[in-house]
């Protein structure tokens, strides 16, 4: 059976999962649960060593640990129009930009946020005793920075800005129809403004929204919500 190891909320595992879903490739989803969930993975890879993140993709005895690999993998494959285009790579680059920026300043918000705090460990234990794990947050939310690093907070309006310009308001950014290019630009626009394909509670939204960039680029985030109505998945 394939199987799908990411948190539901990352955009990083949704482009990995709009890639099978365009393709129609039927597997099964295993939440991952960030640091608890580290040592199962880390025996199911047989990596003791090195950084293990999600999402990952095992498949009659491959493993394929990247969003976008996963996502050429499923090109490969699938039956339906290929996602991926001579263009995408360059889309993909500035997306991982603007998520890694993205990515810091979420992690820097939880660190100022007991209810957030508490979101962040709901898998852990039940909501009377949230409070008491939110210390677990807060090294989450620090260990984030320090396994990924950060882009400067600057590049994610960067990275708008070039979003902006190659829509050039149109409906893909390359060609006439769905590309990974535009996934990932949409997964990208998840730390201005989570869309609502996926489940948060409202102390998540919150610090995952950057106000001030939601107005900016509203027309960004209405080309995103167009996308999701038109191709995400209905699960």
């Amino acid at each position: 059976m394939r199987t799908l190891h990411g948190i539901h909320y990352s955009p990083w595992t949704q482009r990995a999962r709009w890639a099978l879903d365009h393709h129609q490739l039927v597997y099964r989803f295993v939440p991952y649960a960030p640091l608890v969930g580290e040592p199962g993975l880390r025996a199911r890879l047989r990596r003791p060593f090195g950084r293990v993140s999600v999402p990952v993709l095992f498949e009659e005895g491959q493993v394929i640990d990247d969003s976008v690999d996963i996502a050429r993998h499923a090109d490969a494959v699938g039956g339906a129009p290929a996602l991926f285009t001579d263009e995408c790579p360059r889309w993909v680059a500035l997306a991982d930009r603007a998520l890694s920026a993205g990515r810091a300043r979420t992690a820097e918000t939880v660190l100022r946020d007991p209810d957030a705090q508490r979101d962040a460990v709901a898998f852990l234990a039940p909501p009377a005793l949230r409070g008491a794990l939110r210390p677990v947050a807060r090294f989450g939310a620090r260990h984030l920075v320090r396994k990924y690093g950060a882009e400067p907070a600057a590049a994610l309006e960067d990275v708008l800005e070039a979003l902006r310009a190659g829509l050039g308001g149109r409906a893909h950014l390359t060609g006439e129809r769905l590309s990974f290019g535009d996934i990932a630009m949409a997964g990208a626009l998840e730390f201005v403004s989570p869309g609502a394909h996926v489940k948060r509670s409202e102390a998540e939204r919150r610090a995952w929204t950057d106000a001030r960039l939601a107005k900016r680029y509203a027309d960004l985030l209405a080309w995103r919500d167009e996308l999701i109505g038109a191709h995400w998945p209905k699960r």
